[in-house]
């Protein structure tokens, strides 16, 4: 879409200009989408706008999420399709224009709030590359949303089509899991993934007919450790079989659904951080804020669900 502004900026020089100035005489640093089309579309009323409003700068405008004004310097960033972002620089003066990067169009915004000859030495970077792992990235616009799915079939097909290797990285995974120096799912008893199925079959016999009641508080507990089995599999027989059940079934033939299933029974999340652009959250003095209280219990109740 901006690949079509020096065309726009050659042919329309004068009505683009004039509408750069119109947007200046917001004195606001800062336009959202509706501040661009509002404008905008009021401009196009004008005599003067009335060419512009049937050329592909409507288009342009129409896909343009937000702008920066910093002096002659206009920053748009354009969202020209689904999970695709570009960013433009017009300079009003020559009327010229080249797309950037997105951290030039962010550095763009900070000196604009901190003000000119306020950089700061240090810019905060948040490197999300661990949480990656080495899965491949969807990059199909209609697959947003579809990530845990994708996540899945990805997961089982790796432990289907490398065999023996895949089922042992899911034991090394369970064998290795813990939490604060607990152990979880499997202690020492269990040393590769062919005892780890003898066992699972041991287990799921021992849990048949079983209830959670009394007796099981006192001895079930134990005679799952003996088996090779650490906590973290349920809190009652019912739950500890289907969740056997399910690790059995992966080993067996994984499909994305029972790796789904299983994974969503694992306690996997134990901490909790919240980051707030307002800034009340881990500062004194912030309890009974509104944001403090309101914005904790919304993500607790999301997490639960």
């Amino acid at each position: 879409m901006i690949d079509v502004l020096p065309g726009l900026l050659s042919e329309f020089r004068q009505e683009v200009y004039l509408l750069l100035r119109r947007f200046r005489s917001l004195e606001k640093p800062f336009l959202v989408w509706s501040d661009l089309i509002y404008e905008f579309d009021l401009f196009c009323d004008t005599d003067e706008g009335a060419a512009l409003g049937e050329s592909q700068m409507r288009a342009l405008v129409r896909s343009a999420q937000e702008a920066v004004i910093h002096g002659p310097s206009f920053y748009m960033a354009v969202r020209s399709r689904v999970a695709t972002w570009r960013y433009v620089l017009i300079h009003s003066e020559d009327m010229m224009s080249r797309e950037i990067s997105v951290s030039e169009y962010l550095e763009a915004k900070e000196r604009l709030v901190q003000g000119d000859g306020q950089e700061q030495q240090w810019t905060l970077e948040v490197d999300l590359s661990p949480f990656e792992r080495g899965f491949p990235k969807l990059s199909d616009p209609d697959s947003i949303g579809q990530g845990v799915n994708f996540l899945n079939r990805h997961l089982s097909d790796q432990i289907f089509s490398r065999g023996d290797e895949g089922k042992e990285r899911l034991f090394d995974f369970l064998r290795g899991h813990q939490v604060r120096g607990v152990q979880l799912m499997l202690n020492e008893g269990v040393r590769d993934w062919a005892e780890l199925r003898e066992a699972l079959r041991a287990a799921l016999l021992l849990l048949e007919g079983r209830t959670h009641d009394g007796q099981w508080e006192a001895q079930g507990p134990d005679e799952l450790r003996r088996l090779g089995f650490a906590p973290g599999w349920g809190r009652s027989p019912d739950r500890i079989r289907e969740t056997m059940s399910l690790l059995m079934d992966i080993l067996e033939a994984p499909s994305p659904n029972t790796v789904e299933q299983f994974l969503a029974r694992l306690p996997i999340i134990f901490s909790i951080a919240i980051l707030s652009p307002h800034g009340f959250f881990g500062q004194a003095g912030v309890l009974g804020k509104p944001d403090t209280g309101g914005q904790v219990v919304y993500i607790l109740d999301q997490v639960r669900a």
